[in-house]
């Protein structure tokens, strides 16, 4: 009677964990089914590559910039943004990370929107965009920005920005204490 008890028991055991076992099988993969079809089917390789051939305007408003700048570009920033090959899987092409950054930032499309049309993952997306952000800055900061060094030069910036944003009299003082701004004549 005891014997029977405990075999029926460790038979109950088994199939729990068992059943354990499959449930977690059946709930995880390593990519889903949909994202692993991104070489036949995403925008990238099929949508890009076709718009670079056959109608370059199309690119261009595509990722709102030229294929051969676009292509410039990912040479540039290729070191910065690419990853290191594992045995576990192949890193996303640094092509295609700047694809969906720039398309993130010429429609502002939400993560998860990208993540449909490129067949990428939003979590990945959400971790290489500000990334490919922080690349871009990195590698044109020092052509791009310079900062005035005399105080002619920023009396020459202030005219600059007065006349092209039509914003006059805002002051700032060194510690930020002091903020003025005053509307133009007639604004409001």
């Amino acid at each position: 009677m005891l014997e029977e008890k405990v075999e029926e028991e460790a038979a109950l055991v088994l199939l729990v964990n068992q059943r354990r076992r499959m449930r977690r099988r059946r709930q995880r993969f390593w990519v889903r089914p949909w994202i692993a079809r991104r070489l036949l089917f995403g925008q990238y390789p099929q949508l890009m590559a076709e718009l670079e051939r056959e109608a370059q305007g199309d690119f261009t408003n595509f990722i709102r910039m030229e294929p051969l700048t676009f292509n410039k570009l990912v040479n540039r920033l290729t070191l910065r943004i690419s990853k290191a090959v594992t045995n576990f899987r192949r890193p996303l092409e640094p092509a295609l990370k700047l694809a969906i950054t720039l398309r993130f930032l010429a429609t502002g499309n939400s993560y998860r929107s990208l993540a449909y049309t490129f067949r990428v993952p939003h979590n990945s997306i959400c971790g290489f965009v500000p990334e490919a952000c922080e690349a871009i800055i990195a590698e044109y900061e020092p052509e791009v920005v310079t900062l005035p060094q005399t105080p002619d030069d920023w009396r020459n910036l202030s005219d600059q920005f007065r006349s092209r944003r039509n914003f006059h009299n805002a002051h700032w003082s060194d510690r930020r204490e002091t903020h003025r701004h005053q509307s133009p004549q007639g604004l409001w």
